[in-house]
């Protein structure tokens, strides 16, 4: 058979002649290896207060049916209703409007 070992190159890439493409081979497989190895990634732990801004941000979103962000600096923050055309912004007028 000609070609790598683990049959991703192609041959004119990998041959048993080509100590580079042994190499190339070898740096994917240990590429492959350090990926398995990872860890994932823990996320954040949430305060009281960020688990709620979460929730209501979640809240607001599936009751706009649009990306619904709160951002919160010391004591002020911000509302941030994302919108994709003028209708859309039309209809999430008219939501406000009615709630």
């Amino acid at each position: 058979r000609v070609g790598c070992s683990s049959g991703n190159l192609p041959k004119h890439f990998c041959t048993r002649n080509r100590t580079c493409a042994s190499t190339l081979c070898s740096t994917e497989a240990l590429i492959k290896r350090i990926n398995a190895e990872k860890k994932p990634a823990r996320a954040p732990k949430l305060t009281s207060a960020q688990r709620y801004f979460k929730d209501v941000s979640e809240d607001l979103s599936r009751h706009f049916g649009t990306r619904v962000r709160i951002q919160r600096k010391g004591k002020k923050g911000r509302v941030e209703i994302e919108f994709f055309s003028d209708d859309d912004l039309d209809r999430l007028l008219g939501l406000l409007r009615t709630s």
